[in-house]
């Protein structure tokens, strides 16, 4: 893209209004009146199969409303039921999602989780072997697949996890000054690191996902350009120096470069759809160089065409 030749620039879109699962199904969009539009029509498609939608379990959930709470509601036309907008979180395929999205009432979440599976294990008696083995294939699935919608450093895993290891050296006759490292060496206990788990799922799916075609790939590829607007970042993204790219960031940071270590490429031929030309100085190498990087995420978001380079 040539940012003094308009002809070259592109735009990128992707609606996604429903997502369904088996039969739990979720309506996304803009504005009530656009859910409105879709459950009507979805309403439509159950009447047609004598299919009704339980109310009960019907939620709502609205963020950033510019309407009173009291407006805020759909209706079911089959019954004429209404569902008012709730601030509670709503839970979906397992994971729970709120209109304020509280990082204490996520990490809360996890802590209920940990204390519920070792509630049961304090009051019996179990094997090394058997610890390890509900710890890496009970637990850490469940607090991993949980904690996907949030971003958590390794010391918050650590501290999370702190009650689970406390709980492994009474079993295993430990004193506390014990090395957790060895707890988590392959050849000794061989317990899981969630935080590990959890960066190398990331990884995992992240790099099925832009391989993929599909909506999701689709997304991915749409948030990573984003990204390269909001960041100023004139080549590709894919390839800039990962140590810059996060403005402070630090939970990101960590996860993708101190512990991981990755090093992603993209094929010549599409290469050149990410670069950004038509100027003499980047401005983002600016912002480096005087150590103000963090200004560029206010710049980025109060101006509609992003500031890339310097033109003569």
């Amino acid at each position: 893209m040539n940012i003094q030749d308009r002809s070259t620039w592109q735009q990128f879109r992707l609606r996604v209004p429903v997502i369904a699962y088996m039969d739990d199904t979720s309506y996304l969009n803009s504005s009530g009146d656009k859910i409105q539009a879709s459950i009507n029509i979805a309403t439509q498609f159950y009447q047609y199969h004598d299919v009704d939608i339980n109310r009960k379990k019907s939620e709502l959930m609205v963020i950033n409303p510019k309407l009173p709470r009291d407006d805020l509601y759909i209706i079911i036309e089959r019954d004429k039921s209404k569902v008012q907008a709730t601030d509670k979180k709503i839970r979906y395929l397992g994971c729970y999602f709120s209109s304020s999205n509280s990082r204490k009432r996520s990490i809360k979440r996890i802590k209920d989780i940990i204390e519920k599976f070792l509630n049961p294990i304090r009051r019996k008696r179990n094997t090394v072997g058997h610890i390890a083995y509900l710890i890496n294939h009970v637990l850490i699935p469940r607090v991993v697949y949980v904690a996907q919608l949030m971003t958590l450093s390794e010391n918050e895993w650590n501290l999370l996890f702190t009650p689970v290891i406390k709980l492994v050296k009474q079993i295993c006759g430990l004193p506390r000054s014990y090395p957790i490292s060895a707890l988590y060496h392959q050849y000794i206990l061989g317990i899981n690191n969630p935080w590990d788990q959890i960066c190398a799922n990331q990884i995992t799916s992240f790099t099925y996902l832009i391989n993929s075609n599909s909506l999701a790939s689709r997304s991915i590829m749409i948030r990573c350009r984003a990204a390269q607007l909001r960041l100023a970042i004139h080549d590709n993204i894919f390839e800039h120096e990962s140590e810059s790219l996060f403005l402070g960031h630090q939970e990101a940071k960590s996860n993708l470069t101190r512990k991981l270590n990755i090093v992603i490429q993209q094929d010549y031929i599409n290469r050149t759809t990410w670069a950004i030309s038509g100027g003499n100085i980047p401005t983002r190498e600016i912002f480096i160089t005087y150590k103000c990087l963090n200004l560029l995420r206010k710049i980025g978001t109060a101006n509609s065409y992003p500031l890339y380079m310097l033109v003569n």
